[in-house]
């Protein structure tokens, strides 16, 4: 048994990896997960994209390239290691019929009408906005996704890049929604809920009207 809701910023996972191991802490990758769906969801509604991109180390984030093949389009896994995403691409490509491509980070290769998603990892640098592409960067050092948000945040002298936010926000969506308890003991050997779930009750509280006001 573990407390619960403990949020942790992001940057400390790479730099302190055992630290879960004392504490049962809340990294953001659920919000980041459900943020990116969320930000697809309004693109695909309001203008639509001919492909979606994903670049950046997302070992753990299956579930959500799961998710993304539900719009429709194709999807490609770019990295400088693709070697580390051939099971997962070929799962959904073999087993699920999915148009899902893998290959290294190609920039030039994008076009316009192609949406884009930065998570962390060494090849985020490599990356630049071009004419008529949606590219949104959702690695621990963003800013400017939610200006308001942010700004309210450092004035009260709280970090206001993704890698702060995003565990903040995940455990207070996770304790408003009755997803989890703000103080209650937690039973490590319960799943946890899907992002999905996040995602959901982060519409229905209003917490995406705060990231989706910059889409445009």
């Amino acid at each position: 048994m573990k407390l619960t809701n403990l949020s942790a910023q992001r940057s400390l996972r790479q730099i302190w990896p055992e630290l879960g191991e004392y504490f049962a802490l809340v990294w953001g990758d659920d919000f980041i997960k459900a943020l990116g769906y969320t930000l697809v969801q309004e693109i695909m509604s309001r203008q639509g994209a001919d492909k979606i991109i994903l670049v950046g180390d997302i070992y753990t984030y299956s579930d959500l390239l799961e998710a993304l093949t539900g719009f429709g389009v194709p999807i490609s896994v770019q990295s400088l290691k693709p070697v580390d995403y051939e099971v997962m691409t070929y799962r959904l490509l073999y087993d699920r019929g999915c148009a899902v491509s893998n290959s290294y980070v190609n920039p030039s290769g994008w076009e316009k009408g192609n949406l884009i998603l930065v998570f962390d990892g060494e090849a985020e640098s490599m990356i630049a906005a071009q004419p008529g592409q949606f590219l949104f960067r959702l690695t621990n050092d963003s800013r400017g996704l939610a200006p308001e948000l942010e700004e309210h945040l450092e004035q009260n002298g709280i970090g206001g890049s993704l890698g702060t936010i995003a565990p903040i926000l995940e455990s207070c969506i996770k304790v408003k929604a009755g997803i989890a308890s703000a103080c209650a003991e937690l039973d490590m050997s319960r799943p946890t809920a899907p992002f999905e779930a996040l995602q959901q009750a982060g519409e229905q509280i209003g917490v995406w009207d705060i990231f989706l006001d910059k889409v445009y």
